[in-house]
């Protein structure tokens, strides 16, 4: 946290003399440190909304409007927040979008005391069981369309599938590699689109609910192609 502090720069005049002749005068400044500095509260009124609550309200919109057609003001109006206030939190309204779906995305609890294909049926169970509900599936939904039509949303939604899926995806291969149980040279990208593509086909194209058979579909396919 930043000090609650600021520098502030005084100017005063001094003077020499000798036997009270006044031989030269000069300007000398000092700095000091003020810890007495007020937070500016003008940028936003009392009434302004947290980042939390602009995503609750976001996350009620998409499931109300979709991507497609969601509506910020309605969202904005909700909680009574300025449009200044969502700038400063995000930098196109597709950010809103995915940063408040994956914000109720969970993280996959994985551990390498399960059998391999129980730890990647793991590592997609969050998509999973949101896509299962009808509400929670055009979540999910919304978030691919905005990630895949701007640019900043995109990078947004891949640094979380990277840090929360794939990187885990890797130690799982790693380890499982290291116990030769599956084979030496695999493709960790192409292990991703085979674990991954086919619920965002789901989603997307299909636009159907995600039958139990999903999980067990994708893990399989993934196991078939790094023991071939």
């Amino acid at each position: 946290m930043e000090p609650n502090c600021q520098f502030r720069t005084f100017t005063f005049q001094t003077s020499t003399s000798q036997n009270g002749t006044p031989l030269m005068s000069a300007a000398h400044a000092e700095t000091v440190v003020d810890f007495n500095i007020q937070p500016d509260t003008r940028r936003f009124s009392q009434g302004s909304a947290s980042r939390n609550a602009i995503m609750a309200a976001a996350r009620e919109e998409i499931r109300r409007s979709g991507w497609r057609g969601f509506d910020l003001q309605s969202a904005l109006n909700h909680v009574k927040a300025p449009t200044a206030q969502i700038e400063e939190y995000w930098p196109s309204t597709a950010c809103l979008v995915v940063d408040a779906v994956l914000d109720v995305l969970e993280t996959p609890v994985i551990s390498d005391h399960h059998p391999l294909n129980e730890q990647l049926a793991r590592l997609i169970d969050p998509v999973v069981d949101m896509a299962r509900s009808g509400s929670d599936a055009i979540l999910m939904r919304s978030a691919l369309l905005a990630a895949a039509d701007e640019a900043d949303a995109n990078k947004l939604f891949r640094a979380h599938i990277n840090d929360h899926f794939k990187r885990p995806l890797k130690q799982v291969l790693a380890t499982a590699r290291a116990k030769k149980e599956i084979r030496q040279l695999y493709d960790v990208d192409m292990a991703m689109e085979i674990l991954f593509g086919p619920l965002w086909h789901r989603l997307i194209v299909l636009r159907a609910p995600f039958p139990e058979s999903t999980s067990i579909n994708a893990v399989t396919g993934l196991m078939d192609h790094l023991r071939g």
